[in-house]
Order: C-alpha cells, then sequence, then structure tokens
C-alpha cells in the first residue's frame, strides 16, 4: 500500500528538482560573469539578470550544457546593456536540434545551426568542424540570404517580450 502523503512529497520533489537545478545553474554562470565582468555586489544588471534565465517553453527539456549557454549569452547582453528579449543562440538551437532528429534540415539551415551551436560552444564546434573539413563560412558563402532569413524568423518567433531587466 502506498502512502498519500509520501507520494504526494515525491510528486513534488520530481517536479521542483528540475526548477531548483536551473536556479543553480543560472547563478554559476552570473557568478561567472559577474566575475569576468567586474561587477561585484547584488544590484548590478548582471547579477539581476538571473530571474531572466528561465525558459518556460523549454523547462526540464533543454539539455544542461545548452542551458549554460544560455544563461552565460544573457548575463552578458546584461552586462553589456542589450537587448536581452531576443531569442539566444541556445534557444535558437534546441528546435533546430529537434527537427534535425525528424528530418535533414536544408543546407541554409544547416548553416544557421552551425552558426548558433559556434556561438554557443566555440571551442567544441571549432575543433568538429575542423576534423570534418567543413565550416560555417563554407555555408554562408552559399545560403547566406536564407541563413540570415531564418535565423531572424527564429529570433522573433522566440522573442521573450518578458525578459527585460
Amino acid at each position: 500500500m502506498s502512502d498519500p502523503i509520501r507520494d504526494l512529497v515525491n510528486e513534488l520533489e520530481n517536479k521542483l528538482a528540475p526548477i531548483f537545478r536551473q536556479m543553480e545553474i543560472a547563478q554559476e554562470e552570473v557568478l561567472k560573469a559577474q566575475a569576468n565582468f567586474g561587477e561585484t555586489g547584488q544590484d548590478g544588471p548582471i547579477w539581476r539578470s538571473w530571474i531572466l534565465m528561465r525558459i518556460p517553453h523549454m523547462t526540464d527539456r533543454m539539455p544542461e550544457t545548452l542551458y549554460r549557454a544560455h544563461c552565460a549569452e544573457l548575463a552578458e547582453r546584461a552586462a553589456k546593456g542589450e537587448d536581452t528579449r531576443p531569442a539566444t543562440a541556445a534557444e535558437m538551437v534546441y528546435p533546430l536540434s529537434k527537427a534535425s532528429l525528424q528530418a535533414p534540415l536544408a543546407p541554409a539551415a544547416v548553416g544557421v545551426y552551425l552558426k548558433l551551436m559556434h556561438q554557443s560552444f566555440p571551442d567544441v564546434i571549432s575543433q568538429i568542424l575542423d576534423e570534418i573539413g567543413r565550416y560555417v563560412q563554407d555555408y554562408e558563402r552559399l545560403h547566406g540570404q536564407q541563413m540570415e532569413e531564418i535565423e531572424g524568423a527564429l529570433r522573433t518567433k522566440l522573442r521573450q517580450r518578458w525578459r527585460t531587466l
């Protein structure tokens, strides 16, 4: 026989654990950005940016490394006083990745995917592209206009109007 109280507590823990983990990651990325940009204390734009890092439409689904890249990009935008509402590279990579599992991406979409992955993980993606002899610039040369259109559409579609300091 199951204990209804224990079942409820377990269910709550299972639902809240990913949210608390996201908060932990956001705080870690905020502290890194503060160190990089020389911000101290808890009243600067980088510190206040942690509240912007939630991804309500992707909670629980975005891999941790991609979520970290998302947080780092938003913290950097806050540090530089840039608009935090447009989609981050990580927010755009996620649906492209999911789409690529359903069907092959068109060459222009592959170019956008690689470009955004390079923005999020420059060292890793550079190494991979070097190994296969392909580069984002190759795609830009052939599909630059289409890539700009796809990236612009993704940034607009995934824009978060609520995400301002």
